[in-house]
């Protein structure tokens, strides 16, 4: 084992050989503690008797991490590789605030695959999993439910506030058939955001898993205030953003493939949405000189309700459709 080497500047966090190690006196300090995850047949093997503390010692499960976390100590899992353990359990609760979950990347796949195998979701968040992180993996689901749900356990206050999905991939097609790759299908969420992910659909030739909507945010009994999707890609999925109850969200910089079969493929804003600013977006299908036959972009609320800025189908700017 080569000597562990670690460089320390004041007012960082050092990162070494897979160890982040906080240095005191930097605006890093609440840093928590990190917890390794790989799986049983690793050179380093994970198993939950481990400490997880370090790389070598590495626990199995992402529960069994989450169970050594403390809620707001801000701890981080880090997922080196992982196979759906059989001791883990599904959908796996996201119930501490601050935890970031992150896969890192592999030689010969971009993220760490987390995929229940079974007919539910992968990961579940309510109000417990507060200001908490789900980033670089690679996430599949059941045939009836999302690859990750927001506030998805029935009770009193179970809507989470300011959770981070991040760089994350949903459909792939090695890892089942989600209904859809986030969903809120109880209490809703706010303030999150949904930055760099790509969901991937059975349509057009995306080659994804996806049989439903990509983002499906219309059952929840309550709304999703100031939710923010930046910055993702979509191909294939009957509607990317499906939206219902939005108040103060912005949903910004997107690109759609969309099959072009009905209008709001891109954005769909159900009615009692207010003040969703929707701008610089981009829909596409096929060549430009095929032609666009529907509006991706549908907006059922009472106009004025909500503002629509410079979105594109192809390569021209268009407005919105009512129906």
């Amino acid at each position: 084992m080569p000597r562990q080497v670690t460089r320390r500047f004041r007012g960082t966090t050092v990162i070494d050989n897979l160890r982040i190690k906080n240095v005191r006196g930097g605006p890093f300090d609440e840093i928590g503690r990190v917890y390794h995850i790989n799986t049983a047949g690793a050179l380093f093997a994970g198993d939950d008797a481990n400490s997880g503390l370090e790389y070598e010692h590495p626990m199995l499960t992402i529960t069994g991490a989450l169970g050594r976390c403390v809620s707001g100590r801000n701890d981080y899992i880090l997922i080196h590789d992982y196979w759906r353990p059989a001791t883990e359990t599904f959908p796996i609760q996201v119930n501490k605030k601050k935890v970031h979950i992150l896969g890192v990347a592999q030689p010969n796949f971009p993220y760490p695959a987390v995929h229940p195998g079974t007919d539910v979701a992968a990961f579940a968040v309510n109000e417990s999993g507060s200001y908490s992180e789900i980033g670089l993996l690679t996430i599949g689901g059941g045939n009836s439910y999302a690859g990750i749900s927001l506030g998805a356990v029935t009770g009193v206050n179970t809507k989470p506030e300011g959770i981070l999905i991040n760089g994350c991939i949903f459909g792939h097609s090695w890892f089942g058939t989600p209904l859809s790759g986030i969903d809120s299908p109880q209490y809703g969420a706010m303030g999150a955001m949904i930055l760099d992910c790509t969901f991937l659909g059975d349509l057009i030739n995306a080659g994804g898993k996806i049989t439903g909507n990509a983002i499906d945010f219309t059952t929840a009994v309550a709304g999703h205030e100031g939710l923010q999707i930046l910055g993702c890609k979509f191909a294939g999925v009957a509607i990317a953003i499906n939206l219902y109850r939005g108040q103060s969200a912005l949903i910004q910089g997107n690109t759609f493939a969309v099959p072009d079969a009905q209008n709001g493929e891109a954005v769909t804003l159900q009615s009692d949405n207010l003040g969703v600013m929707v701008k610089d977006n981009e829909a596409i299908n096929g060549m430009l000189s095929a032609g666009y036959t529907f509006n991706p972009y549908r907006d059922l609320s009472a106009d004025p309700a909500n503002h629509w800025g410079r979105n594109y189908r192809g390569n021209a700017v268009i407005e919105p459709v009512g129906i």
